[in-house]
């Protein structure tokens, strides 16, 4: 799950409370662009730029920035979304563990890894690995 909050740039700068001048919106989202006009940001007007002021998101270690590319992160969203849920998982893990630096390098190599549970210590690692 990632939700970003989508802010008018313009607006906020004006004094506008992010509240008044923004929106959750959980991605991936087919609408981006209707997204941004119902906050008042479209091309051709007096506010044609958006911030992210806020973000939540089940997977650890995973940053949003401000300025973050909307389109890059809603496709993002959308090939997270699209994995199975044991493969979510386990870029959950590499995440979490810090085997990748992003969660782009993290769903790509999610191939790579492989999660067992029920493994208490090194010596149960082993047989499991043996067997």
């Amino acid at each position: 799950m990632i939700r970003i909050f989508l802010t008018n740039l313009g607006k906020y700068t004006e004094g506008v409370s992010p509240l008044a001048c923004g929106k959750w919106v959980d991605l991936p989202c087919d609408n981006l662009g209707q997204k941004l006009e119902e906050i008042g940001v479209k091309n051709g007007t007096e506010y044609e730029e958006h911030f992210i002021s806020d973000y939540e998101s089940d997977i650890p270690e995973f940053e949003i920035g401000e300025y973050m590319n909307l389109e890059s992160l809603n496709e993002l969203a959308e090939d997270y979304d699209e994995l199975h849920e044991c493969e979510q998982e386990i870029v959950q893990m590499i995440m979490e563990t810090g085997e990748r630096g992003n969660l782009r390098e993290a769903i790509d190599d999610r191939d790579k890894f492989s999660l067992t549970s029920g493994i208490a210590d090194e010596n149960e690692a082993g047989q499991e690995l043996l067997d």
